[in-house]
């Protein structure tokens, strides 16, 4: 046997190890997704995948493996994605001078592959973004239905703005597509809602009552429909809260519409019918001169305004009457109905 044939031998061994290795991983608990992630990189990185004759590229053999092992292939892509996305954010730090625990160190404990990728949903080219919140779920400071909302209303907005959002892996943002901003006046949309759902204390403060019960619920994206045609309204954020009620069994419904651009919040002519659905309403904006100065110019006395600042930290600027609007009660049911 020759060297070629000695060389393409071994590398077809070393292919089928780490096939077994992910067979167990996978059979053994799924969650052991840096183990997973470890494997795929390497049969990727090195190009083992071509031991095999009958495969022609790494998606192909990823695709083959999914269907030997009978999991979902989206399973094993968002494991390959979450660690590179992970190991892109340690060379960042590394390179700042900070250390952050290492790839073999973390677990699902500490954070899964879905919260990672969600981080990257939610920053898109925005490096420091992206860092920033993946330093913040590691610590614990971040729920995955904070990010999970606020990566619906990212891609939202990046569709709603022409973008063309990534499908796969070769179509993923790349780290060199990232950019480095420092620029911490920049909110997105996301940065807004995310804030909005980890803050509750800016409705206003709790009756004293012991009999009420303190609850804060909010819908992302609430579609908010009339009954009486099929066009519907949707509300950035509708809030059910029970923390500003006088009375048990009452439920208030706030609604929110955020404006991160002067322009955005000067061309939507539509906001006066969102009151029809709600108890009160609010415009949430970024704690700007700019946005501040633009958003006294658009309101109407009875409604509200929120800031949000680089931090997160909500403001109540003006407060909002209460006024529940002719089609509130229809809130309220689609609101039940959702959460059934």
């Amino acid at each position: 046997m020759g060297k070629t044939e000695e060389k393409e031998e071994s590398r077809i061994e070393e292919l089928q190890d780490l096939e077994a290795s992910l067979e167990d991983c996978l059979a053994a608990d799924r969650r052991n997704w840096i183990t997973i992630y470890r494997n795929m990189r390497r049969v990727e990185k090195e190009n083992l995948w071509a031991a095999r004759p009958e495969t022609r590229s790494f998606t192909q053999w990823v695709n083959g493996l999914a269907a030997r092992m009978q999991v979902h292939v989206s399973l094993l892509w968002a494991r390959l994605k979450a660690g590179r996305t992970y190991e892109e954010f340690a060379q960042r730090q590394a390179s700042a001078g900070r250390q952050v625990p290492d790839i073999e160190s973390i677990s699902v404990a500490t954070v899964s592959p879905e919260t990672i990728n969600l981080c990257a949903t939610v920053a898109g080219k925005n490096a420091d973004k992206m860092d920033a919140l993946i330093t913040s779920a590691i610590s614990g400071e971040l729920k995955r239905e904070d990010l999970r909302t606020a990566a619906r209303a990212a891609r939202a907005a990046r569709k709603e703005a022409g973008e063309k959002l990534p499908t796969n892996a070769y179509t993923a943002i790349k780290p060199e597509e990232r950019e480095r901003t420092d620029d911490e006046k920049a909110l997105t949309a996301a940065d807004v809602l995310m804030a909005i759902r980890r803050n509750q204390e800016w409705v206003g403060s709790p009756d004293p009552r012991p009999y009420i019960p303190r609850k804060y619920y909010v819908f992302d994206e609430f579609r908010a429909a009339t009954g009486s045609s099929r066009s519907a309204r949707r509300l950035d954020a509708l809030i059910a809260e029970t923390l500003t009620v006088a009375e048990a069994d009452t439920v208030h419904l706030i609604g929110v519409e955020i404006k991160v651009s002067v322009a955005d919040l000067n061309q939507d002519h539509k906001m006066q019918e969102y009151t029809n659905f709600v108890d009160r309403f609010f415009l949430a904006i970024p704690d700007t001169e700019e946005m501040i100065s633009a958003v006294e110019n658009v309101k109407l006395p009875e409604w509200g305004v929120i800031t949000v600042d680089a931090n997160g930290k909500v403001k109540v600027l003006h407060a909002a009457s209460l006024k529940p609007g002719i089609l509130r009660d229809k809130t309220l049911t689609t609101a039940l109905i959702k959460m059934i």
